[in-house]
């Protein structure tokens, strides 16, 4: 097992997250460099800080390295911060008797008007032909090529577009989104999008790395694209489709954006502006291939990728299909009796009319407090000191801190039980109904009628329609709202005892779940 010594700069950038484990474990020492402090990657022996402008001296790195990947690109910054970075880095590597320099640059080098690009073809000479990106990128590559003077083997490693679990923009600059929720193709709809992943861009560094003492010419590149990659118009349909971006995918013949360019370019003459629309929108018409088969086959890695299962993966943290979440169903069967334990309006207002609905016509055996014969007929049988019937289900309607008290005549049946909110008020109660299930061979359900609220139905399908992003972090804030003006003397009791507050508190944190790929935790 080797032990040379890797250092990756900018080792928080999205196409390096988990580098330093696969390096690791491949036994390289590795230690990682970044500009500000972020979250813990694992495989690092150390991480150091510090500010580019200030890397030959910024104390913590070791006086050899055998290999150093660069991530790093100022992209708040223009061509000249860039530069000075890289102009440091080199000095750097001369100090450091670095014997290997691997660059991660971009297929966006490559000049807009190649319609077929390879290892072979020449990237762009000039930045200006290229957007604010592709400008850096191809000046950056250059200010390496003329300046590392031979030091050490230079590599340029040109992913295209790479997904990966945290992606922040899957449209980057690929599309338009219109007021009604379409999306615009910006440019041409058959250009090729250059799919990568980060797993197979640490694939090609992890091979770079193991194979560094071949002998080899001084200047690699090396293209990440998978053969298979997908058209523009492709990939935002199923964006659309799959991950709820948009409703529908539209666009323009690419003559309308190149007469729009040359129309742009006499704007900006007669204004003076500084933002060269006529490149960007001269770019944007083009029509690109790739073919990185030399690049596959020299290291020995295959660059195909499944970029519709990959994208989604890429997306899972962020674009949830609301539209497709439910809860858990059990099997549907045709039931000839249901018990109630509480007849209030609960039951009138929502299970029987529900009943009604799905074409059950049961017999109902209620249960309360105390006998009596309701408007409609019903008979409801005291709870005290009487043996439930037997029924296909029973449901535990009481109000809610009395819930507590339907687990001893409930053991004497044997059916699904569902329990209206709140299940529980404490530990203890909690407790209590786990064991009792425990005992049983049929399901306790809790139920929890927010998540098919009107309200909420309309949340999930805008949500569905307008993607909302990455959810960072959510919050939940509500108030108990008024009491029924029934004057039921329960009613009282249970806003003296916190019911409505209990009960809302978990409504809202079932709603919260929806947003959610884990478990939750209640915090306060």
């Amino acid at each position: 097992m080797n032990h040379l010594k890797v250092l990756v700069i900018g080792y928080q950038a999205f196409a390096a997250r988990g580098l330093g484990e696969q390096l690791a474990g491949k036994g390289f020492v590795v230690d990682g460099f970044a500009r500000r402090m972020g979250t813990a990657e694992l495989g690092y022996r150390s991480t150091i800080h510090g500010s580019v402008s200030s890397l030959l001296v910024t104390p913590g790195f070791d006086d050899h390295y055998d290999i150093v990947i660069n991530f790093l690109l100022i992209k708040d910054g223009g061509i000249d911060p860039n530069t000075g970075y890289l102009d440091a880095l080199i000095e750097f590597c001369r100090r450091k008797t670095v014997n290997h320099l691997i660059h991660i640059s971009s297929v966006s080098v490559y000049p807009g008007d190649v319609t077929h690009v390879n290892e072979s073809t020449t990237i762009e000479s000039n930045p200006n032909k290229k957007g604010k990106y592709g400008a850096l990128k191809v000046a950056t590559d250059h200010f390496l090529k003329d300046n590392f003077h031979g030091l050490f083997r230079l590599t340029f490693l040109r992913p295209g577009f790479i997904l990966g679990k945290g992606l922040s923009d899957p449209i980057v600059g690929m599309a338009f989104r219109t007021p009604f929720n379409r999306l615009l193709v910006l440019g041409s709809r058959t250009n090729t999008v250059p799919i990568t992943t980060r797993e197979i861009v640490h694939s090609a560094l992890v091979q770079l790395a193991l194979d560094d003492n071949r002998q080899s010419s001084k200047i690699d590149a090396y293209i990440l694209v998978s053969s298979n990659s997908p058209t523009r118009e492709k990939f935002l349909h199923f964006l659309c489709e799959k991950a709820g971006m948009g409703k529908s995918v539209f666009g323009f013949p690419s003559w309308v954006w190149k007469v729009s360019g040359y129309a742009a370019g006499v704007v900006e003459k007669l204004l003076g502006t500084g933002f060269n629309a006529k490149k960007t929108l001269i770019n944007a018409a083009r029509n690109q291939s790739f073919d990185s088969s030399r690049s596959a086959s020299d290291l020995g890695i295959s660059l195909d990728v499944d970029w519709q299962k990959e994208l989604l993966e890429s997306l899972e943290d962020q674009a949830k299909n609301f539209a497709t979440q439910d809860s858990h169903r059990l099997p549907r069967a045709d039931l000839s009796s249901v018990g109630f334990i509480g007849w209030g309006r609960i039951v009138k207002q929502k299970h029987l009319p529900a009943l009604k609905q799905l074409k059950f016509s049961p017999k109902i055996h209620a249960y309360d407090v105390q006998d009596r014969q309701d408007e409609t007929g019903q008979l409801i049988q005291t709870i005290s000191g009487n043996t439930l019937e037997s029924a296909q289900l029973y449901v535990v309607a009481s109000p809610g801190p009395a819930h507590i008290h339907s687990i001893s005549p409930l053991s004497s049946v044997e059916c699904p039980i569902l329990v209206e909110k709140p299940l529980a008020y404490n530990i203890g109660e909690l407790e209590a109904w786990k064991l009792f299930a425990a005992t049983r061979k049929h399901k306790i359900v809790a139920c929890h009628n927010y998540r098919y609220k009107q309200n909420v139905l309309e949340m999930t399908k805008h949500l569905s329609a307008y993607n909302p992003g990455e959810i960072k972090h959510v919050d939940l804030w509500f108030q108990s709202p008024p009491v029924s003006n029934e004057s039921a003397a329960w009613l009282k009791d249970e806003r003296a005892s916190r019911t409505l507050l209990y009960d809302y508190s978990i409504h809202f944190l079932d709603v919260a779940t929806m947003f959610c790929n884990g478990p939750w935790a209640l915090e306060s």
